[in-house]
């Protein structure tokens, strides 16, 4: 716009103020308006949406509301969530092992905080402290199956076959959800059984 400033095409002081219609509300046609206006004309903006700005109103950040939601609540549950999203959608994995990492200091005597933590470590290949957290969630709540099977993970990553057979076994014993025995299909896959 600024070529209707500099070609002296905008209207001159002593003249009646010049009438434009700018159709959308979108970026470009705000941007035009406040050229426009600047220029002297008298700007109508027309959008048929209930707000400007177009696509841009329309934006969403999504790690600015997982941040939201801790200032607001700085709860296990969001500091959870912020870490699985930090780990799977944007591979910031070791931001995430931290959000799991606060998680277990709000709530350390939870069974399934330090299972969610185990997990993480696990993927990020962290296998001791992995193995330390499931065991410290089977400690908490010996009925739950996922301790025997970030057990059985961890010793399938190092290769100790044994010991991934005897928590993938326990997994199968645990529950009946054919699901679950995921890691012992692979476990046998990998040892030719």
């Amino acid at each position: 716009m600024e070529t209707v400033e500099r070609s002296g095409m905008g209207p001159d002081q002593g003249q009646r103020q010049q009438k434009v219609v700018v159709v959308g509300g979108g970026l470009a046609g705000l941007t035009a308006s406040k050229y426009l206006t600047d220029a002297g004309y008298k700007v109508l903006l027309l959008e048929k949406r209930p707000i400007l700005g177009g696509k841009v109103s329309a934006w969403k950040d999504a790690e600015g509301e997982y941040r939201r939601a801790i200032a607001l609540e700085p709860s296990v549950i969001a500091y959870q969530s912020y870490g699985w999203f930090l780990e799977w959608y944007l591979g910031r994995t070791r931001e995430g092992v931290a959000m799991g990492d606060t998680a277990v200091a709000i709530d350390p005597g939870s069974a399934l905080t330090h299972l969610a933590l185990a997990w993480r470590l696990r993927g990020a290949g962290q296998l001791d402290r992995a193995e330390a957290e499931a065991r410290i969630a089977n400690a908490l709540d010996p009925s739950a199956i996922d301790g025997y099977w970030v057990l059985a993970e961890v010793a399938l990553r190092r290769g100790d076959y044994a010991a991934a057979e005897r928590d993938a076994l326990e997994v199968k014993q645990r529950s009946e959800r054919p699901a679950d025995w995921t890691t012992l299909g692979e476990i046998y896959a990998r040892t030719g059984q």
